[in-house]
């Protein structure tokens, strides 16, 4: 893992929001990974201060990673504490496709637009992996045209599914994804 990329700077929020109505996207902090030609770029961990200006609303950020033009998320976490020094952390196990640039992104929305939602001391920590350092357990962005989301119970039934999608159909790629509870 690398030294984090930081941004200690404290960025406010009244918007209701993570985008807007007009479909502006409420951005905060943009970091951008470059590319190494045969290395993967691996998000490890995300971590930021979230708070809110005023203990009966609700500080909320979105963070996601963007390759090729091609945005998801990679997490979301929220905090109802006025203190400054609430830590966050997201892990992650995003694996950006080979040489290309991971732009990633906080976004940021409070609960209530009377009072602000703050965010300060946003790091994201990364790893370079070479190809032959992959495991089935990265992930590579795709370009979709129509993205299908299903849940399941168990990594196995995911699995499972994902094979018999590959081996009935052409031109699907696949993206499995644990989501923690």
């Amino acid at each position: 893992m690398t030294s984090p990329i930081t941004d200690s700077k404290k960025y406010t929020s009244k918007w209701l929001d993570y985008i807007s109505t007009d479909g502006t996207k409420h951005r905060q902090v943009t970091f951008t990974i470059p590319g190494i030609s045969g290395k993967q770029i691996k998000i490890d961990t995300i971590s930021m201060n979230l708070w809110t200006e005023n203990s009966g609303s609700k500080a909320s950020a979105w963070i996601t990673s963007e390759v090729s033009g091609i945005e998801g998320k990679l997490g979301e976490c929220t905090s109802t504490s006025t203190k400054s020094t609430t830590e966050k952390l997201i892990e992650s196990t995003f694996t950006g496709a080979e040489g290309k640039d991971v732009i990633i992104r906080f976004y940021l929305k409070t609960s209530n637009a009377a009072y602000k939602a703050l965010i300060q001391n946003c790091k994201c920590y990364y790893s370079l992996l070479s190809d032959d350092s992959t495991d089935d357990d990265t992930t590579t962005p795709v370009s979709p045209e129509w993205l299908l989301s299903i849940t399941f119970t168990s990594e196995t039934e995911a699995k499972e599914y994902a094979n018999k999608l590959l081996t009935t159909t052409e031109g699907v790629r696949i993206f499995l994804e644990h989501v923690k509870t």
